[in-house]
């Protein structure tokens, strides 16, 4: 076999090795994220590590319940009925390490880190098709709102009013989510790149012949025959008789 085609080989199959591992701790840390800091509480306290000084997106509150407006006031009942009250927040980041734009930062710096209903996006409790977030709806959750917006590291408490809450830390989620997703996708890099490597070596081994050197086998003024490696690929052994020494 080429000495070419078994580094390809070997390259390829350490390649494709390494990626199948990436890729498996990258599926391993998205099925052990951990979705919510708190469940089914009625007050608790969660403590903000803004790593990276912009501010945090902040927690998001959900429920158990349904979309439903029952009163017809173009509300969602459950927005009505449940109120979350932030007895302690950290500070905001200033202006000059925030993440978003200046129109963010006013209304980080409105909210000042406190409660605010939000369903889906900016639309608040207002009922609509379109205002319905139903990420949660296979375990009975409901968006409620959000809190924390813009907030440096701290430790955020609250209360609840009228029911329990299951909080999640949007920031924490978000970043073993881009983990875990990143990890998958170096590992499928990886294996396809290990996998041409080796496409490529088994060419090699199928379409280039080995070109070592054969040996040349030289006879000696004693006439005993001495081999030497030619310099020269050969496909068998070459037999050369010199002459004896002394001339004519």
């Amino acid at each position: 076999m080429h000495i070419a085609a078994k580094i390809l080989l070997i390259l390829g199959a350490l390649i494709c090795v390494g990626g199948i591992i990436v890729g498996a701790l990258g599926g391993m840390a998205l099925g052990e994220i951990e979705e919510f800091e708190l469940k089914n509480v009625s007050e608790g306290e969660i403590k903000i590590s803004d790593e990276d000084g912009m501010g945090e997106l902040g927690v998001t509150f959900w429920t158990k319940g349904e979309y439903v407006d029952e009163n017809t006031n173009g509300k969602w009942d459950h927005c009505e009925n449940m109120n979350v009250t932030i007895n302690e927040k950290p500070p905001l980041v200033s202006r000059d390490k925030f993440f978003g734009t200046d129109a963010e930062y006013s209304s980080a710096v409105g909210l000042n880190g406190s409660f605010y209903y939000e369903v889906y996006e900016y639309m608040g409790c207002k009922v609509s098709d379109e205002n319905e977030n139903l990420d949660k709806s296979g375990q009975g959750l409901i968006k409620l709102g959000r809190a924390c917006y813009g907030c440096s590291s701290g430790t955020l408490n609250f209360t609840m009013t009228n029911g329990t809450v299951w909080v999640s830390y949007d920031d924490k989620v978000l970043g073993e989510a881009a983990e875990g997703f990143f990890g998958l996708l170096g590992g499928g890099a990886l294996l396809c790149c290990g996998v041409i490597f080796l496409i490529i070596g088994l060419i090699l081994v199928f379409t280039v012949k080995d070109n070592a050197y054969q040996p040349v086998m030289v006879q000696g003024p004693d006439g005993q025959m001495v081999m030497v490696q030619s310099n020269q690929p050969s496909e068998q052994a070459v037999m050369i008789q010199q002459p004896p020494q002394g001339g004519l």
